[in-house]
């Protein structure tokens, strides 16, 4: 396309993605955007081509929650205009509750657990995500109340690990997971366990393996 078209093209990308006066915004550089306003650009550079899967990592880091959920907004509108599929890279919980469909819990480079969102946040098995999920502040704490957190350190990154990750952290760990690397198990459709515990189907007691 020429010059011109391209300009335009832009500049009613802009529009659509909610940058304010996109003609003035097309000439200026990157320090004069807020924050949200170089949120809004990144993306519609990503969507440009029209892909069929954009990659957002940590989208609203940095952002305060205002802006946030006008970016989640964002791209849940876009996904349900273009079809695109987006995959979310993120720490935050409360974006993956409010965003997400399906979810992968990582730990240490390795998916623990995955489902449907309503899976992983109604009926959480792997311990990881059980934790997790604890360590979210919810409203109606008491301020002297201290936030749930998990014991240990992770691994070193560099380290081959054999065995389950999170063995030396976890507060169920049997023997079998200190020796080896769990299989996936699937207790429910479309809801996968990464976790000794439910190698029999159901959870094992402690110390049963």
């Amino acid at each position: 396309i020429s010059g011109r078209e391209a300009k335009e093209r832009i500049i009613d990308l802009l529009r659509k993605f909610g940058i304010p006066d996109p003609e003035q915004r097309y000439n200026e550089y990157p320090h004069q955007f807020s924050g949200g306003m170089k949120q809004r650009a990144m993306i519609a550079i990503a969507m440009i081509c029209q892909p069929h899967i954009l990659i957002a990592d940590e989208p609203t880091t940095a952002l305060d929650v205002t802006i946030q959920a006008q970016i989640l907004d964002l791209m849940k509108r876009l996904r349900d205009a273009t079809g695109t599929s987006i995959i979310l890279i993120t720490h935050n919980m409360g974006v993956v509750a409010e965003t997400c469909d399906d979810v992968a819990v990582m730990y240490m480079g390795r998916i623990v657990e995955s489902g449907t969102v309503e899976h992983i946040f109604n009926n959480p098995l792997h311990p990881y995500t059980q934790d997790l999920l604890r360590s979210v502040p919810v409203l109606g704490m008491n301020q002297d109340e201290d936030l749930a957190t998990i014991e240990g350190q992770t691994p070193d990154a560099g380290e081959k690990i054999n065995h389950c990750a999170f063995a030396d952290r976890c507060q169920r760990c049997m023997p079998i997971c200190s020796e080896a690397i769990p299989p996936d198990y699937t207790l429910e459709p479309n809801h996968v366990v990464q976790c000794w515990l439910y190698k029999d189907g159901e959870v094992a007691e402690r110390g049963a393996l």
